[in-house]
């Protein structure tokens, strides 16, 4: 497991609301290189309407990672770290 300050930053959906949430957080390593390997890649756009899009920055010892995602771009491997930061937003 590694390290990372995580930054999220959800837009769009019906009623077009921005959440954010930031968190510092151990991911397991194929989570890690799920993240690493999409950095830089995806388009981020939603495909259809009423749908959300998903920037996240990863960072660790002075190293940073962006990526950028639509809803339908989120696979099995990136969506428990969109979970979490997503209940971390919620509980505030």
């Amino acid at each position: 497991m590694s390290r990372f300050d995580v930054s999220l930053r959800r837009s769009g959906g019906v009623a077009g609301t921005t959440l954010e949430a930031r968190a510092s957080v151990d991911l397991p390593e194929h989570e890690e290189r799920a993240w690493l390997a999409m950095s830089g890649a995806g388009g981020g756009e939603p495909e259809g309407p009423d749908r959300f899009s998903y920037e996240v920055e990863l960072a660790r010892e002075g190293e940073r990672h962006r990526v950028v995602l639509g809803e339908t771009e989120v696979t099995d491997d990136l969506r428990p770290l969109i979970d979490r930061l997503l209940e971390t937003a919620r509980s505030r």
